[in-house]
């Protein structure tokens, strides 16, 4: 959170983020409301926000909703929709969920909820990662416009 308060103070984004951290963001007093004081929400949505995190040595940005549950554990849900998703992963990379810096789930732990036939919750048609694509099939899942997607981007830096 520390980030959105040093780039919102020397106006890069627009804001003002006061730049809670660690255990402060996860504490039983955190809401949705408190939260999303300290990471600014997207254009894309009113309900979706940016988070910036590392992994292994590498550097992400996530689009997602942040929710709270017990004890206010701050816990990343979907946002975006599938057209949103292969939107987005178009214009930065390849264009394939599962591949590249573009990475799209249905939830964090996993590639997609489902299996088998596409479903209207689920982002991506398939839990393989190398075939898988954007479940934006007209017809009667209807999942292309539903908001069931969060997106994982690496950065270069």
């Amino acid at each position: 959170a520390l980030l959105w308060r040093d780039l919102g103070s020397s106006g890069l984004v627009g804001g003002n983020y006061p730049g809670l951290v660690g255990a402060a963001m996860n504490a039983p007093g955190a809401t949705l409301g408190t939260i999303n004081t300290f990471i600014p929400r997207s254009k894309l949505r009113d309900s979706a926000s940016y988070l910036v995190y590392s992994v292994a040595g590498r550097n992400y940005f996530y689009i997602g909703s942040i929710v709270t549950g017990a004890a206010g554990v701050v816990t990343p849900t979907a946002s975006v929709t599938p057209l949103e998703a292969k939107g987005i992963d178009e214009k930065l990379d390849d264009g394939m969920p599962g591949t590249g810096i573009v990475v799209a789930y249905t939830d964090l732990t996993t590639a997609d909820a489902g299996t088998g036939a596409p479903l209207a919750t689920t982002c991506l048609n398939s839990t393989t990662p190398a075939t898988a694509s954007y479940n934006v099939a007209p017809g009667a899942t209807g999942a292309a416009a539903n908001v069931v997607c969060q997106l994982q981007i690496r950065t270069s830096f």
